[in-house]
């Protein structure tokens, strides 16, 4: 049996009154240029009266535990999130990918990315959400170890990035990564980046994507409708577990 509502203009008023919050400029860094495919989707689910799923990064830097940057980045997406649900009178869940692995090749001690990811974790479930290591992510999907199988991987793909691509890459990798050269951290973050949105792109079908970066860097994230958001008020982009650290 079709789920599909009956009133057409009460559908077309719910996706209007999500365009309004999705136009709010304080809050999204680029949705009026990249709509379409957001729409389609929460259009797809209005008519099926399905739920709105939602994925995201977060990552892990050099604290050991989540302060006050998490939590009100945590409570700035809550109330577009909210505010999106409302609009569309439909329930919403999100489920955070602790990146762990980025963290490896940013150089970070497998004991401090514990530390954070546990005490992160606890934090996402007092809120409720889910939350997951992407590490376990790509253990269950037969990569127990992402960074030795991409660092197997061949250069084809890195040869033909753009220079705009490598350049910006490198300048996170200048950045963010200690005890290998900026060049090769990047070119490794890359090859562990694509193998996991390959991955997730298949297995998250459905859902929506929310990230802190720009859309030039979509070339390292997975191919679902993707959300590009602040990080808090004032069109703040620092990243919390970075301690004011930008990128993208």
């Amino acid at each position: 049996m079709s789920t599909v509502p009956e009133d057409r203009k009460g559908l077309e008023d719910r996706i209007a009154a999500a365009l309004t919050v999705l136009d709010d400029k304080s809050v999204f860094r680029c949705f009026a240029k990249y709509r379409h495919p957001i729409v389609c989707a929460l259009r797809s689910c209005v008519l099926l009266s399905e739920p709105l799923r939602f994925l995201a990064y977060w990552g892990i830097g050099r604290r050991s535990s989540p302060g006050a940057p998490e939590r009100a980045a945590l409570t700035f997406q809550r109330d577009w999130l909210e505010r999106l649900g409302r609009a569309l009178r439909l329930d919403w869940n999100l489920t955070y990918l602790l990146t762990d692995t980025h963290g490896l090749v940013n150089g970070i001690a497998p004991d401090a990315v514990r530390r954070y990811a546990a005490s992160m974790t606890a934090l996402f479930e007092k809120e409720g959400y889910q939350a997951h290591l992407m590490s376990d992510f790509l253990r269950g999907h037969g990569i127990p170890d992402v960074v030795a199988f991409a660092s197997g991987l061949g250069e084809q793909h890195w040869d033909r990035l753009p220079a705009s691509s490598v350049r910006d890459l490198e300048r996170l990798a200048g950045l963010h990564a200690t005890g290998r050269p900026a060049r090769e951290a990047a070119r490794l973050y890359y090859k562990v980046n694509i193998v996991e949105a390959a991955l997730l792109t298949r297995a998250w079908q459905g859902s929506f994507f929310i990230t802190y970066t720009l859309p030039k860097m979509s070339f390292i994230l997975p191919a679902l409708p993707t959300i590009h958001s602040y990080v808090g008020q004032n069109h703040s982009a620092n990243r919390p577990w970075f301690v004011g650290g930008t990128d993208g």
